[in-house]
């Protein structure tokens, strides 16, 4: 044994058992963890207090969401709305409360340096009070209309709220510097004059409406039910972050099993070799093609195969060169993705914008703004999504052939960067192209399954090559993180939320953003400098927690659920499977190997073979002394 690899005492293998073993593995993930989670103890008290109170939030919200969609029925019973069904009456305060307080953390963030614009997002907080006052305004003309009594303190407090919600648009940023706890103050304004109408208003049912009678508190009621459903959009703002996040846990699940390989060195290829058995039953047709998984290879056509065999053998020629390539940085890698990202959730966040003005208009003498700004949502979310698609991908396919033209700073991060993304992005443009002009594509951009296909080819033959000497530079460490990301992201199964599109599984992925932010991906946070490490870090705990909330919203009222009709599905479908899901998850894993391949010395190709077959031989010894 000791001939085929490092002399080994027997101590040394009797620790390689499965104690010694699963000891070791958990205390790497806790070590692991410790790093990734995000820490708030060093923070100034004012952010570590209002941090804490955004991830309260977001925690409350997170299990309202779950709780409902896995059949928990709130207090209160059920409100009566004007769209149909109904809502738990519960969500009337709830939602008030809730948007308040998000709104004094997001304003209270906008103190000092953490957002580039803070007038803008002053300007967002201040347009969703505005929505929600102006509502409750013009439902009290309703209920006035119906003549119900003693509603006129209401309504000016109402106008009142709107008056405040328009103020945040001219308080100087100097002030909002100075008192940045007066100005969040004011910012709650708006939702608390929503809650209290609502709570002081008569809960007797005489509103007198076709079919239907109401008292003044489920008339008031409608303003809150409106602005939930105006955010609708917001839900698919949180599956792209999702899916995005998916990416990066298949990076992180690659990433332990592939470090796994020490202690339990046959791992890759055993791996690699049911990989392959899974392949070859599938393209045979001995294993069902949806049971294998690979269905949606046979449609790819000869060009979707060209141009997806070029592109893995583009990521093969660069991993043989890893050890002297520069992928993107975290910086470049997060400033590219966030643009495409930026763009692809423009549709959602544009028609989020325009329904909130437009209830801000419904006081307006005339319904003539209202109706434009409808029509333009008409034109984002119910017309062709196809276009504004459109618009969005071609947008991101030249920006990403600009990265290709432009190296900044001498470095070839954006170069690759800018590769990924075009051989990826472009053809699916061009496909687009076609599909507006109502013509059939001449081609098929490649699946997902087709490039986990060539990418455990690639795994094979490059793992053939490193157990001949040929090439050290990828050896199974850096394999085995291939080949597990390409099958997390082409067949996400139940494992990441990419796949997580019906049954209670949907209601976890509503939640999973907030826990795998903050449980096991907030290194980023962790690491910006200190001065800017407080603002940064209040910013993004308020913004996942009011995303968090008003998706708990959506779900509490019944207008986000699995299987209910929608924009979203089809175009998150396109949007996150087969435009941001791959190219992010090579950028991360690109990333990842470059540091693995610069941090550590690259082993000759002798040494490196008699040290695995060394580590696979002492374990099999090591299994047999246990048997005897």
């Amino acid at each position: 044994m000791q001939s085929r690899g490092p002399p080994r005492t027997i101590a040394a293998v009797e620790t390689r058992g499965p104690s010694g073993t699963g000891a070791r593995a958990a205390e790497a993930f806790v070590s692991w963890w410790r790093e990734r989670r995000l820490r708030l103890g060093d923070l100034p008290p004012r952010h570590r207090r209002l941090s804490w109170l955004a991830l309260g939030t977001a925690a409350a919200s997170a299990v309202v969401a779950v709780a409902v969609g896995f059949g928990w029925n709130p207090p209160g019973g059920a409100q009566i709305t004007a769209y149909g069904g109904s809502a738990p009456r519960f969500l009337i305060p709830w939602t008030c409360a809730v948007l308040a307080v998000l709104s004094f953390i997001i304003v209270a963030s906008t103190a000092g340096s953490a957002w580039r614009f803070p007038w803008l997002v002053r300007a967002s907080i201040a347009l969703g009070g505005a929505a929600l006052a102006a509502q409750t305004v013009s439902y009290g003309w309703i209920a006035d209309e119906t003549a119900a009594a003693g509603l006129a303190a209401a309504r000016i407090a109402a106008w009142v709220g709107l008056a405040v919600a328009g103020s945040l648009l001219v308080i100087p940023q100097r002030l909002v510097d100075r008192r940045p706890l007066v100005i969040s103050a004011i910012a709650t304004v708006p939702f608390l004059v929503a809650v209290v109408v609502w709570a002081t208003a008569s809960g007797e049912a005489s509103v007198e409406l076709p079919d239907l009678v109401l008292s003044p508190r489920d008339i008031f009621a409608q303003a809150t039910i409106t602005v939930i459903g105006l955010l609708a959009a917001s839900a698919g703002i949180l599956v792209l972050w999702s899916i995005v996040l998916s990416s990066r846990q298949a990076r992180d699940m690659g990433d332990g099993l592939s470090a796994a390989i020490t202690p339990i060195p046959i791992l890759f290829p055993l791996a690699l070799a049911v990989k392959i058995v899974w392949l070859v039953l599938s393209y045979t047709g001995v294993l069902d093609w949806n049971a294998g998984a690979f269905s949606l290879s046979r449609s790819d056509g000869l060009v979707a195969w060209v141009l997806a065999l070029v592109l893995v053998a583009g990521g093969g020629v660069w991993l043989t060169r890893s050890h002297t390539a520069t992928p993107p940085s975290v910086d470049q890698t997060g400033i590219v993705v966030r643009w495409i990202g930026t763009g692809f959730a423009a549709v959602f966040i544009g028609a989020v914008v325009l329904g909130l003005m437009s209830a801000v208009f419904s006081v307006w003498p005339t319904t003539g703004p209202s109706e434009f700004l409808n029509d333009g949502i008409d034109w984002l979310v119910l017309g062709d999504a196809l276009v504004p698609l459109w618009a969005i991908v071609v947008t991101s396919a030249l920006a990403a052939a600009a990265l290709v033209l432009i190296r900044r700073g001498g470095s070839t991060g954006h170069l690759w960067a800018g590769i990924v993304l075009t051989v990826w992005m472009a053809p699916r443009a061009l496909e687009l192209v076609f599909r507006v002009l109502e013509i059939e594509p001449p081609f098929d951009a490649p699946s997902l399954a087709t490039i986990d296909a060539l990418v455990t080819l690639l795994a094979l033959v490059l793992a053939v090559l490193w157990w001949t000497g040929r090439q050290t530079a990828a050896p199974p460490q850096v394999l085995f993180l291939v080949l597990v990301v390409a099958t997390l992201v082409a067949h996400p199964f139940k494992v990441l939320p990419a796949g997580w599109v019906d049954g209670r599984m949907f209601y976890l992925l509503m939640v999973y953003p907030l826990l795998y932010r903050f449980l096991f991906d907030s290194t980023s946070l962790n690491e910006t400098e200190k001065e800017q490490r407080p603002g940064m870090i209040l910013r993004t705990t308020g913004y996942v927690a009011l995303l968090t909330a008003i998706n708990a919203m959506l779900v509490a009222s019944g207008r986000v659920a699995p299987g209910v009709e929608g924009f979203e599905g089809g175009l998150l479908g396109a949007v996150g499977e087969q435009y941001l899901l791959v190219p992010t998850a090579a950028l991360a894993v690109a990333l990842l190997i470059h540091d693995k391949t610069r941090d550590q010395s690259v082993r000759s190709s002798t040494s490196t073979r008699r040290w695995f077959w060394g580590e696979v031989a002492g374990t099999a010894a090591a299994r047999k002394n246990r048997h005897r």
